[in-house]
């Protein structure tokens, strides 16, 4: 039995099968990882450059931050224990109302909506506060930062890779108000 079957065996409970791009932070360094499976107390991800076992790591897509530990590493993939429950449905693809608002609000950005209509969400809904702007604006910026290192991907999708730093842009003049 590998140690990925070993950690199955282990789980305190099921986890939701899912594809989705996440940041993990270590010590100063990020690294572009995918989420495999998920649930409230732990994930595994797939991706380059992981922490080692032991590791204390912070997970991050979006607005979304899960805090905890590298509790097993087998090639490109690892398991991570969180220290305080995650909600699942806000991390999966769509996400939860949080993740959602992030993503029409992006969405509005790049369509050039101005500033009050930002406002009126706020007035709306109070999940959405401008520090959390300020960090959507940052995340776009690492996710650009990372796609620009890849030659194909810049001539590919060079024009969208601009979107990104321009919704970066925006958010973070929204979030300096």
């Amino acid at each position: 039995m590998d140690l990925c079957e070993q950690t199955l065996c282990q789980r305190a409970e099921p986890r939701v099968q899912f594809f989705v791009a996440a940041m993990l932070h270590c010590a100063g360094r990020s690294v572009a990882v995918k989420i495999r499976n998920f649930s409230s107390s732990g994930t595994r991800i797939e991706g380059e450059l992981i922490p080692p076992e032991g590791a204390f790591v912070v997970l991050r897509r979006g607005m979304l931050a899960a805090e905890g530990a590298v509790v097993w590493r087998e090639g490109d993939a690892a398991g991570i224990d969180f220290d305080t429950p995650a909600d699942v449905f806000d991390w999966m693809p769509g996400g939860g109302a949080p993740q959602a608002r992030v993503d029409q609000l992006v969405d509005a950005l790049r369509q050039g909506c101005d500033g009050k209509m930002v406002e009126a969400w706020d007035r709306q809904d109070p999940v959405i506060e401008y520090a959390h702007l300020a960090r959507l604006a940052d995340s776009l910026d690492e996710l650009a930062d990372l796609l620009s290192t890849e030659p194909t991907m810049v001539t590919k999708h060079g024009e969208k890779l601009q979107v990104l730093d321009v919704a970066a842009q925006k958010l973070r003049k929204i979030a300096a108000r």
